[in-house]
């Protein structure tokens, strides 16, 4: 049998020379939209302009696809938002995952990617390993669909209740969850080639320098109090949110940078680093910190001494920097003292799991529903207040999926860290599939952590976040598997 060593990628669903032409006519038109917008910022003009942008970006993404992927990734270090109702906004996310869904339908790159793994674990030798890597990201893929199907079934619980009212926003929330989990099999559908998972670090890092200006100029320059990962750019600036997502993102961020290092040298990337820290602690996020500093204690054996020397150093650079504010935080954090918001908020915190350990005590085996926690929690504080969220990740599963949404999460995560071993183990040294799996455990225990004190696996950025990781590790470590065995 002849040896596969690569294979054409899916067309665009606008094929040939067109879609160069077609990229140019929708940049001429999105040009042409904010222009028309901010000359005579008129409702009208503004819907106009909005529409005008929203089909050129749609023809821009049928035409490539890959780069409208890139695009996502971009997306999810930084996020822009535009609000359409009252809590509820539309960003380039919520518009490019369908439109990748349908190229991806329209191209038969679902087909081609199907093609191509009946190829390669037919490869003498090579065959088993890359068998090894489709059978854990199947079995993540299985793993999830499990869980996701659990939190559909758990809105039962709360029409039986008489809950109905809150079954939309759960629901809601679900929808938005799969739109960032969508990012993983996408990814294996597009991703063809080492080139594109470089691509996709590259724009995460675009993401990232959008990030950095954007938080900078909101912090330093416009008085917002913390950094965040979404920008609301119809709102007057600064309109900066999420800011333990942020926190979350630039570890990401981190990561990132620490594969590129292991691949080639490079100060740069240390330079990256540095910001990305200086940027943690502008996001002022405690979970973010303890997140980093769980990261750093399981990274550390994998890391040269060099990088540990040069990472100590930027961080030893930066800490004159920060600002007195980010160390009066911490400090009434771990005094709690009394009137402040930094002790206000721990309460809130206590009391968010205090609601949501009663409510998993009242409701043990498939819990209150998903995400519903504010239609109940008054019942369960002596405070009688309504709170929104658990504060707690593994809490919020147990409060709205019970032991059986507890075991369908314990699930997913064995099957998380399962995959990051698998590529370990078929990837050779030196690999960029071995450099993504080196890294793949601290990550997961960063975010891990980070979810002792907040939600950051609950909403699409933080999973899609993960999808995208995880797509990147599955695609690299078949490539470095291609690559031994030619």
């Amino acid at each position: 049998m002849a040896r596969v060593t690569s294979l054409a990628r899916p067309p665009a669903l606008l094929v040939d020379r067109p879609p160069g032409r077609l990229m140019v006519l929708a940049g001429g038109a999105i040009a042409l939209a904010i222009g028309l917008a901010a000359g005579n910022p008129t409702l009208a003009t503004l819907a106009a302009a909005g529409m005008i942008a929203t089909l050129s970006l749609v023809v821009a993404s049928l035409a490539r696809p890959m780069l409208a992927y890139q695009a996502v990734a971009a997306s999810l270090v930084m996020l822009l938002v535009v609000d359409v109702l009252p809590g509820r906004g539309l960003n380039l996310v919520d518009l490019l995952v369908p439109t990748l869904l349908l190229a991806t339908m329209a191209t038969g790159a679902r087909g081609a990617a199907f093609a191509e793994r009946q190829s390669l674990m037919t490869l003498p030798g090579a065959g088993p390993r890359h068998a090894a890597i489709w059978a854990s990201a199947e079995g993540l893929a299985r793993a999830v669909v499990i869980f996701y199907g659990v939190a559909v079934l758990s809105l039962g619980t709360m029409i039986i209740s008489g809950r109905a009212g809150a079954v939309v926003d759960s629901l809601f929330s679900i929808i938005r969850a799969c739109e960032g989990l969508l990012v993983f099999p996408l990814g294996l559908w597009w991703m063809r080639s080492a080139r594109d998972v470089r691509n996709l670090m590259n724009a995460m890092l675009v993401g990232a320098a959008v990030f950095v200006v954007v938080n900078m100029l909101a912090v330093l320059g416009a008085g917002a109090k913390r950094a965040g990962v979404v920008w609301y750019v119809a709102e007057p600036f600064p309109s900066i949110g999420s800011p333990n997502e942020a926190a979350t993102a630039m570890i990401f961020v981190i990561v990132v940078l620490l594969v590129r290092q292991s691949l080639r040298y490079q100060v740069r990337n240390l330079l990256g680093i540095g910001v990305a820290l200086a940027m943690i602690v502008l996001t002022a996020s405690r979970s973010g910190l303890l997140a980093l500093l769980a990261f750093g204690l399981v990274a550390l054996p994998r890391l040269r001494w060099t990088w540990f020397v040069g990472a100590v150093a930027l961080l030893l650079a930066v800490v004159p920097f920060v600002p007195s504010e980010y160390w009066s935080r911490l400090a009434r954090t771990l005094l709690l003292e009394r009137g402040s918001f930094e002790s206000f908020t721990a309460l809130v915190r206590f009391q968010s799991w205090q609601s949501a350990w009663s409510a998993f005590l009242d409701h043990p085996i498939l819990g209150i529903g998903y995400l519903s926690l504010a239609s109940v929690s008054s019942r369960y504080n002596d405070l009688q207040l309504v709170l929104v969220t658990a504060e707690n990740y593994y809490l919020e599963i147990a409060a709205g999926m019970g032991i059986v949404g507890l075991v369908a999460l314990a699930f997913v995560l064995v099957r998380l860290f399962r995959l990051g071993h698998t590529v370990a183990a078929e990837a050779a040294p030196g690999t960029l599939g071995h450099a993504f799996a080196r890294f793949h455990v601290p990550l997961l225990i960063a975010l891990l952590v980070a979810c002792l004190t907040g939600d950051n696996l609950v909403g699409m950025v933080g999973l899609g976040q993960v999808a995208l990781w995880c797509a990147m590790l599955v695609r690299a470590g078949h490539l470095s598997v291609r690559a031994g065995s030619e």
